[in-house]
């Protein structure tokens, strides 16, 4: 049985940049990023989602991959992954990013679950069409996601039945932070995400002096 499972975010959390900003540089997009991002706080969050996948039609998904890889992990990350797995606990990725990004990430850092952004990719090619099923539970304050943490979280207690640690930074967070048994923010840049947490740190380097028993026990 596990002790815990502990959910990232991954864009700013696990990693230290975002990885939209990264692949619109590699393809010099980002021109057309920035008017995106103009319009992302009037728009549903799954209609940003779609305009920035559309971004990405055509590209080869093995550039996209290189660049990701290139994006150094935050400080503390996986000295932060091994303590909590020598304490039994699981850990898993939900991010509003590409799955298939995500899951090379979790190859990369042992992670068990990912939950992601799924898209459709024929030849190596990211075709920019969005195949993930639309899962929000919109509660109050979400902004409405394809990829609804709080659901993913939900979906692992009933199959796991242990207490969910979750550790995020954004708005995108606030939903699956609201679920957890202890949520944690670090480097938080969302003020409602701050006031939903049980905890606010500057870094995995602040929890790494956490004793992990602090945010499993029953």
């Amino acid at each position: 049985m596990l002790n815990a499972i502990f959910v990232f975010d991954m864009d700013g959390t696990l990693l230290s940049r975002r990885t939209v900003d990264v692949l619109c540089t590699l393809f010099n997009l980002n021109e057309r990023l920035k008017l995106i991002d103009k319009v992302s706080l009037t728009l549903p969050a799954y209609r940003i989602e779609e305009m920035i996948a559309k971004l990405f039609k055509g590209k080869n998904v093995n550039d996209m991959l290189s660049a990701f890889d290139s994006i150094p992990l935050n400080d503390g990350v996986e000295e932060f992954i091994s303590k909590v797995r020598a304490h039994g606990c699981a850990t898993a990725i939900a991010t509003d990013s590409y799955t298939f990004l995500a899951k090379k990430l979790a190859s990369r850092l042992k992670i068990d679950f990912v939950y992601g952004l799924d898209v459709k990719i024929r030849d190596n090619i990211f075709s920019g069409k969005i195949l993930s099923e639309y899962k929000c539970l919109e509660i109050s304050l979400c902004r409405r996601y394809y990829v609804c943490k709080l659901w993913f979280i939900r979906e692992l207690k009933k199959k796991h039945v242990c207490p969910i640690v979750s550790i995020g930074d954004g708005e995108s967070d606030y939903c699956m932070s609201t679920g957890a048994d202890y949520p944690i923010a670090v480097n938080a840049k969302s003020e409602k995400l701050k006031e939903v947490c049980k905890l606010n740190v500057k870094s995995f380097k602040d929890l790494l002096k956490f004793d992990i028993n602090t945010f499993i026990s029953r």
